[in-house]
């Protein structure tokens, strides 16, 4: 996303004509992103429709407002994200949050965490993203994650923005600290 003020559309695909028509649209008009949220099990995977998004642009950025890092690992991100920015040719960008929605926890088992807690756990994800991104190979022993020889194959991937998303000040300054957007 280019300049001091970027403007996005989020949304979700119904089908794929639909989506890669609204994609087209998007991009026609002006807009700098097409984005789509994260609630898993209750949306599409974001990743997948921005993949789908992808062959019917070629300038609009795509990414995600934002991805549910409270209940999806490191790699897999890092996987999926880059993965998208080969697809996309270099238009992917990545937005992270600790997560708010509590079914997104139960539903895979684990309980619903404080604000504080999902906020730390945000802290540690987001330099192992990147980290893995940017083609190191990573062993960790953290609080919340544990890799080991960790690493993407697919090469260095093109340059991801990484964008913070939450409504909390101790959000505001990771995003500050940690992020491009």
């Amino acid at each position: 996303m280019g300049g001091s003020i970027s403007f996005a559309v989020q949304a979700g695909p119904a089908g794929r004509s639909e989506w890669s028509s609204l994609a087209r649209t998007v991009e026609d008009a002006g807009f700098d992103a097409l984005c789509v949220g994260d609630h898993p099990g209750l949306s599409v995977s974001p990743f997948v429709a921005l993949a789908a998004a992808a062959p019917a642009t070629t300038s609009v950025a795509l990414g995600t407002a934002v991805l549910n890092g409270g209940v999806r690992e490191p790699l897999d991100i890092a996987s999926d994200v880059a993965s998208l920015a080969l697809v996309s040719e270099g238009r992917a960008f990545l937005g992270l949050g600790a997560g708010h929605t509590p079914s997104e926890w139960t539903a895979i088992g684990r309980a619903f965490p404080r604000a504080s807690e999902r906020i730390e756990r945000l802290v540690e994800l987001v330099p192992l993203v990147t980290r893995l991104l940017a083609g190191e190979v990573i062993d960790h022993e953290g609080e919340h994650f544990q890799l080991r020889g960790a690493r993407l194959e697919l090469g260095r991937t093109p340059n991801v923005p990484l964008l913070i998303g939450g409504n909390s000040r101790a959000v505001v300054r990771i995003g500050a600290q940690l992020a491009d957007e």
